[in-house]
């Protein structure tokens, strides 16, 4: 048994190895963090590589179980690959692993027992028709993330992923012929560049693995980043009437805003709330905003201020055009439904009207049209 550090070819094989194993280590660790479907392929993937390449580092080493342990090399280099090729088709289809991929394991144990054995053992006989197996493979998951949509942080780790995948389909392709030509003797030497064929490897494996970990954080940024907007959604939003809350308010504040402010407040609520209880009160909330936002733009606001106070803000509206736009919000009221009532009922509201010119004085004129809003409510009763 020659020196581990003898041969450059076993030198480059241990060093592939301990870079699968890396990379398997991380795609892991990701996947604890975000168990993204796509991802849990792509690590049980790099696993089986690191099973591969341990064999073939044995079957190198220990000439006497070559013919045990190389059937295990093939067969998990093409768990790799097919692995490889799910995580890239679930990820551009959403089509995961299903019971159809187990007739798989028959497709490649056939390959990786028979290969060996018409090869003679002899890993330069049989490694030209691995290698076009195994280029297949890579190209037909290339071929799959050509229709994949990223978000938009993961557009650069698809296309390190992309690329990785076509120079890895092209150079397992180019191993077939060479080492072809070099087991039949149509060269005179093996090329000595075959010697440091693992370094290659492990070089556009990594940089496999580079891409696969640049895709899979830029996905799990874009997630976060999308949770945060509907986290901030929420917290800006009445759940009860979709109208914003209050606290909305000071994300408009620094915006250049003009138009008119409308306070309005429920006349009867609280006699629907004591008489048929609070289920009929929220339905008259909800249709009271329904009946306020039917009357105002996209481009106009309309938040829940309070238990039945609600804060309309009309952007570059005159009082008087707010006062015609508002002046059949009541007429919506008439005669609703509202549960437990066992019929139909009116409800009304009460408006107070404020022009302002700034974001900056709308404290003031929500101030103003809340008092005139309740000057109405006065006259009114």
């Amino acid at each position: 048994m020659t020196s581990l550090f003898a041969n450059p070819s076993i030198v480059g094989l241990v060093l592939e190895a301990a870079a699968v194993l890396m990379v398997a280590i991380m795609c892991l660790t990701l996947l604890q963090n975000s168990p993204r479907s796509p991802l849990a392929s792509w690590t049980a993937g790099w696993a089986m590589l690191f099973v591969a390449l341990t064999s073939l580092l044995v079957a190198f080493r220990v000439p006497s179980l070559a013919h045990f342990v190389q059937p295990f090399y093939l067969f998990f280099e093409y768990g790799f690959a097919y692995l490889i090729f799910a995580g890239c088709r679930e990820y551009a289809t959403g089509t995961g692993l299903g019971r159809k991929d187990l007739w798989m394991v028959v497709v490649f144990g056939v390959p990786a027992i028979a290969l060996p054995v018409f090869g003679k053992w002899q890993f330069n006989v049989f490694y030209p028709f691995h290698s076009l197996i195994y280029a297949y493979l890579f190209f037909c998951a290339w071929r799959q993330l050509l229709g994949a949509r990223p978000s938009a942080r993961g557009r650069a780790g698809l296309r390190v992923l992309r690329a990785s995948l076509a120079i890895l389909g092209l150079a397992y392709a180019a191993y077939a012929p060479i080492f072809t030509a070099a087991s039949n003797g149509w060269i005179e030497h093996e090329p000595a560049f075959l010697a440091f064929s693992p370094f290659y490897d492990m070089l556009m494996l990594t940089l496999l693995g580079f891409g696969i970990v640049m895709l899979t954080s830029g996905e799990v940024h874009s997630d976060l980043e999308k949770a945060r907007d509907r986290l901030a959604g929420v917290a800006q939003q009445d759940h009860l009437t979709s109208a914003f809350n209050r606290h909305a308010l000071y994300q408009v504040l620094d915006r250049d805003l003009s138009g008119t402010a409308v306070f309005a407040d429920i006349d009867n609520l609280k006699s629907i709330n004591d008489q048929f209880g609070h289920a009929s009160g929220d339905s008259a909330i909800r249709a009271c905003a329904t009946a306020l936002r039917s009357h105002i733009r996209a481009d106009d606001f309309l938040f829940r201020w309070g238990g039945d106070e609600f804060l309309v803000l009309l952007l570059g509206v005159t009082e008087a055009d707010a006062r015609r736009r508002m002046s059949d919000v009541n007429e919506l009221l008439r005669d609703i439904h509202l549960p437990g009532t066992g019929g139909t009922m009116t409800v009304s509201v009460s408006m107070g009207f404020a022009p302002f010119n700034s974001a900056a004085s709308l404290d003031e004129v929500i101030r103003v049209a809340d008092t005139a809003m309740y000057g109405h409510k006065r006259r009114n009763t």
